[in-house]
C-alpha cells in the first residue's frame, strides 16, 4: 500500500504565499516613499519660510536703524540711509522678471514672487511672497 507523504507545501501553496508576500511588501514600500516625499516637501516649505522671515528681519531691521527711508514709486526699490555717508546705505530692489531680491546690488533672495514695503502711520510693513507661501508680512517702526 502506497502511503501518502503530507510534509511540505505544494508550488501552488508556495507561489500563492510569495504573491501575497509580493503585494503586501510593495504596498509597504509605496507608503515609505510617500512618507519620505511629503517629508521632504515640507522640510523644503520650512527652510524656504525660514529664510524668507531671515530676510524680512534684516530688512526691518535696516528700516529700524536707518535715519531716512525711501520707497520707489513701484515700491520694488526700498533705500535705507543709516547714516550720510553712502557705505552705511543699504539698498533693497526686487527684481520681478528674475524672482530675485538684491541687496546692495548682490542677489540676496531667489525664488520670490512678491516683495513690497509700504509705509502707514509710521509703520513699515515687509511684505514677502514665494509661489508656494502665503506672503510673510512684517512690520517695522521706527526708533
Amino acid at each position: 500500500m502506497y502511503k501518502k507523504n503530507n510534509k511540505g507545501f505544494t508550488a501552488i501553496e508556495i507561489i500563492l504565499a510569495l504573491s501575497l508576500l509580493s503585494v503586501i511588501l510593495l504596498a509597504g514600500f509605496n507608503m515609505l516613499v510617500f512618507g519620505f516625499d511629503v517629508f521632504n516637501s515640507g522640510s523644503s516649505i520650512v527652510e524656504q519660510q525660514q529664510s524668507l522671515q531671515q530676510i524680512a528681519i534684516s530688512v526691518t531691521n535696516d528700516i529700524r536703524v536707518s535715519e531716512d527711508v525711501i520707497i520707489g514709486a513701484d515700491s520694488l526699490t526700498v533705500v535705507l540711509d543709516c547714516s550720510v555717508t553712502p557705505a552705511k546705505q543699504s539698498i533693497y530692489t526686487y527684481v520681478e522678471d528674475d524672482g530675485i531680491i538684491k541687496k546692495n546690488g548682490n542677489i540676496y533672495a531667489k525664488n520670490v514672487t512678491g516683495f513690497s514695503v509700504s509705509e502707514a502711520s509710521g509703520l513699515y510693513l515687509v511684505s514677502i511672497t514665494t509661489k508656494d507661501n502665503a506672503p510673510l508680512i512684517i512690520k517695522a517702526g521706527r526708533r
